[in-house]
């Protein structure tokens, strides 16, 4: 049997990006359960290195039972709950600051804009419309009150969306998630494709360069913040 080790001091990119390299190593029969149980467990209120940690242990776990030709299961028994698993680790870890807390939100906040925002440059009349006629975009772009409100909606929703599926990480083949999650994504999408249509006004207009250099900066902001989680 292969000893795993890893330094616990690696920042929490390091452990990611060894996690991730790892995970290429558990067979595809292991893949949905350990996922859930990473999702389940990125839902939670540990710290992002803490979950990266847990999942080295894990991940190592899953891969010396398939040396010895057994599958994720054998880990827990047959009868166990993958969710009162989760929990009883959740329990007896430390929980994220407020600190760590704050930076997580503002990290996917600055993201999610920046990527909200560079797609409302791209599908504004001022950029698309010169683009799509074979010429050079304007200096600067229109960004109507629908499309203004389809930013923070998309940021809004794809910030639950991502929640709701990590805490109900072991509930998405159930009836009711499939339904909820159908009937939620319909309106979302009813919503984000009928409001620039219907509201049409000009909420601001903004210079090409300073909208991409904003971009620029939240998406910076955002890779930034990751750092401190």
């Amino acid at each position: 049997m292969k000893e795993r080790k890893i330094d616990m001091e690696k920042s929490t990119h390091e452990l990611r990006k060894e996690n991730n390299r790892l995970d290429g190593l558990i067979k595809e029969e292991n893949q949905a359960v350990f996922t859930d149980i990473i999702c389940y467990l990125r839902g939670s209120k540990l710290s992002e290195h803490d979950v990266e940690v847990v999942r080295f242990d894990l991940t190592s776990m899953v891969l010396e039972a398939q040396e010895r030709g057994e599958n994720i299961g054998s880990l827990f028994g047959k009868c166990r709950d993958y969710k009162e698993f989760c929990d009883e680790i959740i329990d007896s870890l430390p929980k994220k600051t407020k600190f760590q807390a704050a930076c997580e939100f503002f990290s996917t906040f600055f993201l999610a804009c920046s990527a909200s925002l560079l797609i409302g440059i791209i599908f504004s009349a001022g950029f698309s419309g010169k683009i799509i006629k074979g010429k050079l975009p304007a200096a600067s772009i229109k960004i109507s009150v629908g499309e203004g409100i389809v930013i923070i909606l998309i940021v809004v929703i794809a910030y639950a969306l991502v929640k709701l599926v990590m805490r109900s990480a072991f509930e998405s083949e159930t009836i009711f998630f499939k339904i909820s999650t159908i009937a939620v994504s319909t309106v979302a999408s009813a919503v984000l494709i009928f409001l620039p249509l219907l509201l049409k006004d000009t909420l601001l207009t903004l210079d090409l360069f300073v909208g991409i250099a904003i971009v620029v900066l939240m998406f910076g902001a955002g890779k930034t913040l990751e750092r401190f989680i």
